[in-house]
């Protein structure tokens, strides 16, 4: 049973619904018979951490049925290419999903903008080197959605070749350093259709390596909350069950 969401957004990232309050998600998950959820805001910038202080604030006054975890989901540092996040530690984070959304060294978020200031070969080789640096980044405790964003910005068909290999070579190291990759319900939205169907070749890399597989909605409004729907088809397919899935431990925080 898909009874936990390990990514939600609140209202204070600009871009999710106004409904999108912590007490509204906690509802939600009480009404949909959720066991443990994470809230997992955007920090795009040192600046951004001031809304985890604001989050946990409100889920200390919580005291009900559902598991509260606190975490963020952080973006790479855009200015550089080898994985490195916008913070230098986890501060106040219990449960942190490292992200790419921007086209590394530039301001393009390629699901948003068709801008391509790089070649095909410097998009690659600038993705390849920060996604592996990501997969060994000690702050991190999941990769979110990985792959979506060099999916945007080659615009290939399917998940093959040589983006298959650089997620061999990121699994092997996202092994060794414990690090999870996450099954991501939003992400069809950033997904062609191709690009969808063979997606379950990433996971099929996981499973080989043996990583820890954490799922999450990645819900920004109230009704995509515990919404599991492409999450369960990839599952399905490498013969995974939601039983053997990571779940994330506060008590584990790197230094």
């Amino acid at each position: 049973m898909m009874n936990h969401d390990f990514h939600i957004h609140t209202a204070l990232c600009g871009h999710a619904e106004s409904t999108m309050t912590v007490r509204n998600i906690i509802a939600r998950a009480e009404q949909i018979g959720l066991k443990k959820i994470a809230i997992t805001e955007h920090i795009g910038s040192q600046d951004e951490m001031e809304r985890i202080n604001i989050i946990r604030q409100q889920v200390n006054q919580y005291n009900g049925p559902v598991q509260l975890i606190v975490g963020a989901e952080v973006d790479v540092d855009r200015h550089y290419w080898d994985g490195r996040l916008v913070i230098n530690s986890r501060e106040e984070i219990d449960y942190l999903i490292g992200t790419i959304h921007f086209l590394p060294g530039t301001d393009i978020m390629p699901h948003c903008q068709k801008e391509r200031p790089l070649t095909r070969e410097q998009t690659f080789e600038r993705w390849r080197t920060c996604f592996t640096g990501l997969a060994a980044n000690p702050l991190i405790d999941a990769i979110a959605h990985p792959g979506a964003m060099i999916a945007n910005a080659l615009e290939f068909e399917v998940f093959d070749g040589k983006i298959i290999e650089v997620f061999r070579q990121a699994a092997d190291i996202s092994a060794e350093h414990n690090v999870a990759w996450e099954l991501n319900n939003l992400i069809t939205k950033k997904l062609t259709q191709t690009q969808q169907d063979s997606y379950v070749n990433v996971f099929r890399i996981a499973k080989q390596a043996g990583l820890h597989l954490v799922y999450g909605s990645d819900a920004h409004c109230l009704s995509d909350i515990g919404t599991y729907d492409f999450v369960c088809s990839i599952m399905k397919q490498i013969e995974i069950f939601p039983k053997n899935l990571y779940q994330p431990n506060p008590e584990r925080k790197a230094t």
